[in-house]
């Protein structure tokens, strides 16, 4: 195995969605692996850290005439590794919590920590995207504008409608994103949805696949690494307390929790790759909630 510490400068990059798809969708993302191409290369694996809603993930293949494979991922609480090649681009797109349940063949409960086929999970977005997935690898590489609107063109037509989303379980995930130190209490949020808070977890874990605990804590270890990418002097200790955890000790487990390394550790890992537009996504209890008011039924 290539440890992609060696090769050169590599590049993982996030760009806002088509405006098609905002609201559904938090941003689209490609990561561009170091070093010369060459296909006969065996991959090396790019550590993503833990995340709350489902990921789209377009992979090239080693053969040249294969099709691209495109992939689903469930939330997970704890890092996942995608291979990369040499020289290799791969590309994709990251759903906003309980946005995605309509397209699913199981319940998202049942995709935690899973990567498959999305013609398993989702044949509608698999019969969508397998057309057009080359030419969005293809423009990943250099054209990243281009790479956003194909995304739109393959995704936009089949977006669930508002209606056929838990809109109050919505509202609640995108508070607990959008939440600096003092996230909202689980009865808040369920005196919000008009729920106790015992049918709200349940509505909860059914439409995101995660606890709101478990939201919030993805949510603050991420947050605390792309400021620590964007901010390498900053400590660990004053990120730490800026995202609500008790302080860097507690940081520090629930990170290696996460990821199953230290948080110094990681940081050097991903030392090699250039970031760009980290934080792109910004969640919000309004805002993208609102604009489901106005949109129109998506074709079926």
């Amino acid at each position: 195995m290539v440890d992609v510490r060696d090769a050169p400068s590599a590049l993982y990059e996030q760009l806002p969605p088509d405006p098609r798809l905002v609201g559904w969708v938090a941003y689209v993302w490609r990561f561009r692996a170091g070093g010369t191409p060459c296909r006969s290369s065996p991959p090396s694996f790019h550590r993503i850290p833990p995340e709350s809603g489902m990921t789209l993930t377009l992979l090239p293949q080693a053969a040249p005439e294969a099709d691209v494979a495109v992939v689903l991922s469930g939330p997970h609480r704890r890092s996942i590794e995608v291979p990369s090649r040499p020289g290799e681009t791969i590309a994709g797109v990251r759903f906003w919590p309980a946005t995605l349940s309509p397209w699913l063949e199981l319940p998202v409960a049942e995709l935690l920590e899973t990567m498959a086929p999305a013609r398993v999970l989702a044949p509608r977005i698999a019969a969508s995207l397998q057309p057009r997935a080359r030419a969005i690898l293809s423009s990943a590489t250099d054209r990243p504008e281009e790479m956003v609107r194909r995304f739109g063109d393959a995704l936009a037509p089949f977006l669930p409608a508002p209606h056929e989303i838990d809109l109050p379980i919505y509202r609640a995930a995108m508070a607990l994103l959008g939440a600096g130190g003092e996230p909202p209490s689980i009865a808040d949020l369920a005196h919000r949805a008009g729920l106790s808070p015992r049918q709200f977890r349940r509505r909860f874990r059914a439409a995101v696949g995660l606890s709101p605990r478990e939201v919030r804590r993805n949510q603050r270890v991420r947050v605390t690494l792309e400021r620590a990418v964007d901010h390498e002097a900053s400590g660990w200790a004053e990120l730490a307390v800026e995202q609500g955890f008790a302080d860097q000790a507690h940081f520090c487990r629930e990170f290696r929790e996460s990821t199953g390394r230290s948080p110094e550790l990681y940081r050097r890992e991903i030392a090699h790759i250039a970031h760009r537009g980290l934080g792109v996504a910004a969640p919000g209890e309004q805002g993208v909630a609102e604009l489901f008011k106005t949109r129109p039924r998506a074709r079926r």
